[in-house]
């Protein structure tokens, strides 16, 4: 009977096993995008407002902070770096940091991608929700001495590459040539010509020269070329160096 008890059993076993239904198999999601997180200071996004739109948001961002990603332009997808885009939108500079303002705005379709002031934004698909840069302001420059004197029109950047976020004055003489190469737009390589490049940025005229003053940057990954002001600057790839004008200035 004991023996008999046990084939039974075992028999039971085997029928509720087989009669089972079988495990369904995972569906897989689409695969999410990578998203690399900057370290603290810049990891700011706006997902936390999404929903709110048209609410005004601040955003400080801190000095020397690290570029993060950025999907769109001009309307960037809210779980873009906030401080990136301000970068991308050219209302603060990374080395120098500064308070920015932006607006929440509801999901979009599409998201272009584009390369501006040294930050490459990403192209995107339809997203649930977005932001506008309204405005920024930077950050005070640093305290470190200005050295005004005169350069010629071939002078570049190149010998303050060490000093990052340095602040120099320099001025250009009157009737200059525009014969030197220029390689950017708004943040240019330190071996292009920064008197040339004044121009190009709409600071000072050949004629007139004068007084201009840069902010050393470090190198980016690539350079847009444009025309302005009659001069047309070159396009690069990566660089070790940069420089920006910037509206600091003192007479000599």
């Amino acid at each position: 009977m004991v023996k008999m008890r046990r084939l039974f059993a075992t028999s039971l076993v085997l029928c509720l096993v087989a009669s089972a239904p079988a495990l369904a198999k995972p569906t897989l999601g689409p695969p999410s995008r990578p998203m690399p997180p900057p370290p603290p200071g810049w990891t700011t996004t706006a997902t936390a407002h999404r929903g709110h739109n048209g609410r005004i948001v601040r955003v400080h961002c801190p000095a020397n902070g690290r570029l993060g990603s950025v999907w769109g332009t001009g309307l960037y997808t809210d779980d873009s770096s906030v401080c990136t885009a301000a970068v991308h939108a050219g209302v603060i500079a990374r080395v120098r940091g500064g308070a920015v303002r932006i607006e929440i705005r509801p999901g979009a379709p599409g998201y272009a991608a584009s390369s501006h002031n040294g930050v490459t934004s990403g192209r995107w698909g339809r997203w649930s929700g977005s932001f506008v840069i309204l405005g920024g302001k930077l950050a005070p420059p640093p305290l470190q001495p200005i050295r005004p004197g005169q350069i010629t029109w071939s002078t570049n950047a190149t010998s303050h590459r060490a000093r990052l976020g340095s602040i120099v004055t320099l001025w250009c003489p009157a009737n200059g040539r525009l014969t030197a190469s220029v390689w950017g737009d708004g943040v240019y390589t330190d071996d292009s010509a920064i008197c040339v490049a004044a121009v190009h940025d709409g600071r000072i005229t050949a004629a007139a020269g004068g007084a201009v003053t840069i902010e050393i940057l470090p190198g980016q990954t690539g350079y847009p070329a444009a025309t302005h002001h009659g001069v047309r600057s070159r396009r690069w790839g990566k660089w070790r160096g940069s420089f920006v004008f910037v509206n600091y200035t003192q007479t000599p």
